[in-house]
Order: C-alpha cells, then sequence, then structure tokens
C-alpha cells in the first residue's frame, strides 16, 4: 500500500500558479543575484534573456530557461550561465541538455568541485556510459579541495540514476580500491552492492567498514538491511546491541525499537522510546516520532495526561510535545486551543511543521487570508524548510482533483532544490496518480538516493510494481528492505502481502495479510486479504472479511474492485 506523505486536505488551494518561493506572483522575489551574474561589458540583450530565462523557470517552464541559459552559456563561455542551465535542466529532467550544461560548466571551471559532480549527475542517467564519468571521478578523488573520505561517500548518490547497479558496483570498487583505510570506502561499496542486489557483498562490505570504525552507525544499519532472511533475527538483535554499546546512535535504536514492535516485544520497545525522547531534545524529528510511539505502547493511561505530565516536569522536547498536544486539541474540536500551542512554536525544526498544521487548520475554517500570512511569514524565517508547505499544497491540490498543476509546482521547485526527499517523493505519488509511471519511478528513485534509509520510497515504488504485476524481482528487493526499514508499519507489511499473493505465494500472502489487517483496520488491507482468500479457495472468510471491510471505507477504490470482480 503506497501512503502519501501529508494530510489530504483540499480545503485551500493559494490562487498563485508559480510556487517556487511559496508565496504569491506579487510578492515573489527577483532571482538571485548569484543567477544574474554575467560577464563584464554586459549588454542590454543577455539581460533580456536572462531576465526571459527566470521568467520560464518561475512559470513552469524549467526546461525552456534552460535551453535560453545554455545559448547565453555557449555564445559567452560564462560559467555561471553553465551552471544555471544546468540545474534548471537536471530538475526538470532533461537529462540530455542537463548533461550538456554540465559538460560545458565543467569545461569553463574545470577546478570547482560543483562542476564535476554536476556533469557526473547529469550524464548517469538512463543512456550515459559510466566510462564518460569514471575519468572525472577519480580527478574529484585525487583533487585536494574535499577530504578524499567525503567524495568517497559522494559517489553512490551520485551515481544513483545510472540503471546497471552492476556497472557501478564495479566502477566503485575501482574507484576505491586505494582507500581502504577509509571507512566510507567499506561503506560506499556496500551501499553499491545492495542496490545491485548482492546482499552478500553488501554485509561484508558492511562489515568492513564496521572494522575500521566500529562506531559507523549507518554501516551496523547496513548490514543488518542487507542480513539474509535466515540470518535476519540475529542481525537485527546485534543491531540492537550495537545501539547499546553506543547509545549516539539514535537510528540504530529506534530500527530495533521498531522491530520489537513487531514481534510483539512491546515492554522493551516502550523502554528504548522513552529514552529516545528524553534523549533527543535536539532531534525534533526522532523526539516526534518517539513520543508517538510511546503514546502507542504506554497503556496506563490516556495521550492527553501523559503529554501534560510530560510537559509539567519539563521533559524531553518542548516542542515536540507541544505539537503532540495540539493534536489532541484539535482531535477535540478545540481549535483556539490548538492553535495557540502551534503559535507558541517560534523557532527550531519544528517551527515550520507547526506552521503547516496552523495552516491546515485555518484552510479548515475557511480563514483563507490568514493562511497565506502564515505561510509568507513561514517563509521568510525559514525559507532552507519551504518545501514542506510545497508538500503540503501539493497534496490538497491533488486532492482536489489538481493533479497536473500539484506536479507541476512540484517539478518546479525541484527546478531549484533537487534532491528534496519529500518533495521527490510527492511527485513521485501525484505522477502515479496522473498514470505517469515513467516520471514516477525517476522521482522515487531519486528519493531513495537522496535518503536511502527512508522507508516510503522504497515501499511506494515496490508497491506499485507489485500492483502492476511488473517487475517483480526488484519489487521484492524493495519491499524486504522497506519492511526491514520498518516493520511495524501495517502499510509497509501489506505491500508485502500483496507482492507474495503476485507472486502465487498464496500462504505467505495470506499471513502477512493478516498480519497488517491485524495492526491497522484499513479497507485496502481487507480487500487485498479477501482477494488472497477467495484465491486460496476460502471463500466464506474472504465474504467476511470483505463485509466487514465496507464499514470501514466503502468509497475505496480497491474495496470496490474487489467486491465487483469476487461477489457479483
Amino acid at each position: 500500500m503506497a501512503v502519501p506523505v501529508g494530510v489530504r486536505l483540499a480545503a485551500l488551494v493559494f490562487s498563485c500558479s508559480a510556487f517556487s518561493h511559496i508565496v504569491c506572483a506579487q510578492e515573489a522575489p527577483a532571482p538571485t543575484r548569484s543567477v544574474l551574474q554575467a560577464p563584464s561589458g554586459v549588454n542590454g540583450e543577455l539581460v533580456a534573456n536572462i531576465l526571459l530565462a527566470e521568467t520560464a523557470a518561475q512559470r513552469g517552464q524549467p526546461g525552456l530557461g534552460a535551453s535560453i541559459y545554455l545559448s547565453m552559456a555557449q555564445v559567452t563561455r560564462n560559467a555561471a550561465l553553465a551552471k544555471r542551465a544546468h540545474e534548471l535542466a537536471l530538475g526538470a529532467g532533461q537529462l540530455e541538455l542537463s548533461a550538456q550544461a554540465g559538460k560545458l560548466w565543467l569545461e569553463l571551471e574545470p577546478n570547482a568541485p560543483g562542476a564535476t559532480q554536476a556533469f557526473v549527475r547529469a550524464v548517469s542517467g538512463q543512456t550515459a556510459k559510466l566510462e564518460d564519468v569514471e575519468v572525472q571521478l577519480r580527478k574529484l578523488l585525487e583533487s585536494e579541495t574535499m577530504p578524499v573520505e567525503a567524495y568517497i561517500d559522494m559517489l553512490p548518490g551520485l551515481l544513483s540514476r545510472y540503471p546497471d547497479k552492476a556497472a557501478v558496483l564495479s566502477m566503485i570498487e575501482r574507484l576505491t580500491r586505494p582507500y581502504g583505510r577509509y571507512a566510507e570506502t567499506h561503506y560506499a561499496v556496500a551501499r553499491a552492492a545492495l542496490d545491485a542486489g548482492d546482499s552478500v557483498k553488501a554485509e561484508a562490505a558492511a562489515q568492513r567498514a564496521l572494522d575500521v570504525r566500529p562506531d559507523f552507525e549507518a554501516a551496523a544499519r547496513l548490514r543488518a538491511l542487507a542480513a539474509p532472511a535466515t540470518r535476519w533475527t540475529a542481525a537485527i538483535e546485534e543491531l540492537g546491541r550495537f545501539g547499546k554499546r553506543y547509545p549516539q546512535a539514535r537510528q540504530a535504536r529506534e530500527q530495533y525499537a521498531r522491530w520489537l514492535v513487531s514481534v510483539r516485544r512491546d515492554a522493551e520497545a516502550l523502554a528504548i522510546y522513552r529514552a529516545l525522547f528524553n534523549d533527543s531534545p535536539d532531534d525534533e524529528q526522532l523526539a516526534n516520532r518517539a513520543l508517538g510511539q510511546w503514546m502507542k505502547l504506554d497503556k496506563t493511561g490516556d495521550p492527553e495526561a501523559l503529554v501534560r505530565r510530560l510537559k509539567a516536569e519539563k521533559a524531553g522536547n518542548a516542542d515536540t510535545l507541544r505539537l503532540f498536544m495540539s493534536s489532541i486539541l484539535e482531535r477535540q474540536g478545540k481549535f483556539d486551543e490548538a492553535m495557540a500551542e502551534l503559535g507558541a512554536i517560534e523557532s527550531g525544526s519544528a517551527y515550520m511543521n507547526a506552521a503547516v498544521r496552523r495552516v491546515q487548520l485555518l484552510a479548515m475554517q475557511g480563514k483563507g487570508d490568514e493562511a497565506r500570512t502564515v505561510v509568507s511569514e513561514a517563509v521568510r524565517r525559514q525559507p532552507q524548510k519551504a518545501y514542506l508547505l510545497v508538500v503540503w499544497q501539493a497534496n490538497a491540490m491533488s486532492a482536489g482533483g489538481r493533479s497536473n498543476e500539484a506536479l507541476q509546482m512540484l517539478e518546479n521547485f525541484l527546478s531549484e532544490r533537487p534532491d528534496e526527499h519529500d518533495v521527490l517523493f510527492e511527485a513521485g505519488m501525484v505522477a502515479e496518480k496522473l498514470g505517469r509511471h515513467e516520471d514516477m519511478e525517476r522521482y522515487l528513485k531519486r528519493a531513495i538516493a537522496v535518503q536511502p534509509d527512508e522507508p516510503l520510497a522504497y515501499n511506494a515504488l515496490g508497491y506499485s510494481l507489485a500492483d502492476r504485476n511488473l517487475r517483480l524481482p526488484e519489487a521484492e528487493r524493495l519491499l524486504v528492505r522497506a519492511v526491514r526499514l520498518s516493520p511495524e508499519s501495517a502499510a509497509i507489511v501489506d505491500s508485502l502481502g500483496w507482492l507474495r499473493f503476485r507472486q502465487g505465494k498464496l500462504d505467505e500472502a495470506i499471513r502477512l495479510l493478516r498480519q497488517a489487517k491485524e495492526m491497522m483496520a484499513d479497507a485496502e488491507i481487507s480487500a487485498h486479504l479477501g482477494e488472497a482468500l477467495w484465491k486460496n479457495g476460502q471463500k466464506d472468510e474472504a465474504r467476511k472479511v470483505l463485509s466487514e471491510a465496507e464499514s470501514l471505507d466503502p468509497e475505496s477504490p480497491t474495496l470496490k474492485d474487489v467486491r465487483q470482480r469476487l461477489l457479483q
């Protein structure tokens, strides 16, 4: 089951079509000076072309803007113009144009590390040859502009779009052979091996990274991720011991706690989540997840009493507690009190989340002008977090039947910030809704490359392939990783169960789908289980499951389809 990010809310849609800065057109700032730099002696025609290119980009035509910039760069031999052409073309998904611009940028500014990286990103697409980039990557590793281990760590991401994963693995092994003393070398090989489907090599390389640096958390997590099914329990238990040895490895501790929840060892999981909440005052996202799980697992009292007690004790992260209290108050219909809690969050990483929630509440009440004021203020305070508002508005527009506009808005944003994970993920979800499966895959694969430890993109892509009955071995690799990263997620367990159904493994499919149904009451999960039971000859139970599912969501498209095919 693919679960979109954010709240599907269509009550408010801003009137601006250009959203690159999340403000209305009349408030949009002019293009930054860094973009507009040109050679000395610039003439009026060049200035006019620059403005034309920027206008095209802001109006949803980044490819046109890139073409204009590239033409100017070819004439003027100006590296800044070539750089801008590359950025716009890459964000628009026009890989050939991006490669031309990146190559020109590298030619004009050969010592700029960013130029080399841009060139590699651009040409490592669907039609590139790896030999085109290996020489440049070797130069990058041998340069002294950054520590070599930092460049090594970048390699898997730089090559993430190249389709031949085995060839990527071989090249990374060749490039990093002289640098075996660095833990990053072995971790890069491990990541590439996992992408290539070679779990044995991935696990061994992750272990070598840990041999070099025993507290390397990312390597410990990847080692557990790569372990074969026969040793999965032992591997995740080892990750738990790693978290005890290195308490600063909070993600490893969280991953272990998720597994504990999935195997019903709730008391142990609760102890870890409590500790994570108290240990993470500087990590609001982790504190938020930990408190959420704490509230689910704590059976001794109601959530409001728990949050009020923690607030009184000044425990953990104060802004996380405010977010949770606002959510509780919102469910009780106490919107003014919820807004007060959200308004008290004035800075930090929770600020933009609070701003999004404020906009949602105002939208629900039809207060569009106030919502726009909150948006403008939030963007002014934290422009680097504006992507959260982009994701929210795209969600709202798509839910309101404006998916084409939503995708265009997301693509405009990605033309400026092509590696924003949540925007990439949402673009993939909207593209799937539009039936643009190639675009969906491109966005989700990029999201995976940007954040390889985030399970949602693995699940969304794996489920889409399984649901369309395509490339099932690839879907299996994706969904097994998703389950290992988030085994307590009913949606992800459902996805793996549906894949097993597509593979004809009915007993395992039914087991997984039953497990997902127990974890979460959901019409789509029940529809999947009902279909698996029906095909397995258990028709009476299938009818019962499908009948019960109607009370959950009678309008579920999946449920309607299954009932129509099987029961009528």
